[in-house]
């Protein structure tokens, strides 16, 4: 071997001790830490947000048991040499939460609940932001609604008008203050309205937005379906909740609890829409957490961990891995990235999100070992633009809710 060679590989090797030396290893504890220690075992942080805040190139971040109400995002930006981990501690559970604890529940009088026969058995509380569902000791529970089971089949149905004289046959105001959820047959379209006025001589509700941009929507009577949805009087039985604005950001939130002690349950409202975003990042691996109640963004790609990569960051959103985590109850995607190169999404479990996994733009990726299962609308999804995606042993089941078998 040359000098010059002797040389080169001594330099290497002094390159990767050094990047390896200045690696740390940081500990996030909820219960015992505090952002203004020094993160590690024995003096932890105590946010996810200050862990991995601090973290550099090779640095791995350890998170103990725990539900982490907050949101995170991954910036720091690893090598093929020295990646990013973050994970949690073995054995425990960690949990990051898009949701908030509802406290404060005062009981309803029937002025309060419209007039509701049910006012008694009714709670409200008043929070600081719009509701996209609500949870009761981790189940989610069911907007208030009519009917109660199914849907009413349209008589009539354009842009902005829905009539039914079968069913609507209420006073003038019965659906002041409603939504109303239209399922459009051709094309499997579903889409939310207030309702604007209601003429109940005809059966006919005026939308306050259209149920389609298109001209060329095509309506089907006896086919299109439709529901009424979000109004304290349609609260009916236990585990049935709707609410109501309060200010330009507020929300006052009606709730027919299933547990006999509304101030001891454990009710959850989602809040936050991306839980842990990894747009900004490279060679970082996600391990071994629970990430849950991403809150609604409506019809966005926000997803509950993930993110389009950050195009204004140079090298970010390659050799990302998420791994054994399980993502599920959250409002729009469970994981959703375009512009990965080199992604892998290997032994998860994807359940009940609106969405489960969508890869777009990537390439060189693997979706490989995973569960995604009961996802409202699409369990997978390997979008445009994307070269060289390889789709493997996975258990991909039961995404059939609104005619997407997939």
């Amino acid at each position: 071997m040359t000098l010059a060679w002797r040389v080169a590989g001594s330099v290497f090797a002094l390159v990767v001790w050094c990047a390896s030396a200045s690696a740390a290893t940081y500990v996030v504890d909820q219960a015992k830490g505090d952002d203004a220690a020094a993160g590690t075992e024995a003096a932890p942080w105590k946010t996810v947000g200050q862990g991995v805040a601090a973290l550099k190139a090779g640095d791995r971040l350890i998170i103990k048991a725990g539900v982490y109400r907050e949101a995170a995002a991954v910036k720091a930006l690893g090598t093929a040499e020295a990646g990013i981990t973050i994970e949690a501690a073995p054995g425990e559970h960690v949990v990051l939460s898009g949701g908030d604890r509802v406290t404060g529940w005062a009981p309803c009088t029937q002025e309060q609940a419209g007039g509701n026969e049910h006012f008694k058995n009714i709670y409200f509380a008043d929070i600081a932001w719009r509701p996209t569902a609500l949870f009761e000791d981790g189940k989610e529970q069911t907007l208030a609604r009519s009917p109660n089971e199914g849907w009413w089949s349209t008589v009539k149905a354009d842009s902005t008008t829905v009539t039914d004289p079968v069913h609507l046959k209420q006073s003038a105001n019965a659906w002041d203050g409603a939504t109303l959820f239209f399922f459009r047959y051709k094309g499997v379209v579903q889409v939310r309205q207030p309702v604007k006025s209601f003429d109940p001589e005809t059966g006919t509700i005026t939308l306050a937005g259209p149920l389609s941009e298109s001209p060329r929507a095509q309506y089907t009577p006896g086919s299109d379906r439709y529901r009424l949805e979000n109004k304290v009087t349609l609260i009916d039985r236990p585990g049935e909740w709707s609410w109501e604005a309060r200010g330009e950001s507020g929300a006052r939130v009606y709730y027919w609890p299933r547990g006999a002690n509304v101030a001891e349950a454990m009710i959850e409202v989602p809040r936050r829409n991306t839980i842990l975003n990894l747009g900004s990042t490279a060679h970082c691996t996600v391990r071994g957490l629970e990430i849950v109640l991403a809150a609604y963004p409506g019809r966005t790609a926000d997803a509950a961990i993930g993110g389009d990569v950050n195009k204004s960051t140079p090298g970010a959103g390659k050799s990302i891995t998420i791994q054994g985590c399980t993502i599920h109850h959250n409002g729009r995607f469970g994981f959703q990235g375009r512009g990965y190169v080199d992604f892998k999404f290997t032994g998860n479990l994807v359940y009940r999100n609106q969405y489960g996994v969508s890869i777009g733009g990537h390439t060189g990726s693997i979706v490989e070992g995973n569960e995604i299962a009961e996802n409202t609308v699409d369990g997978l999804i390997i979008a445009g633009g994307s070269r060289n995606i390889l789709v493997r042993r996975n258990y991909i089941q039961h995404h059939n809710l609104f005619g997407h078998p997939d």
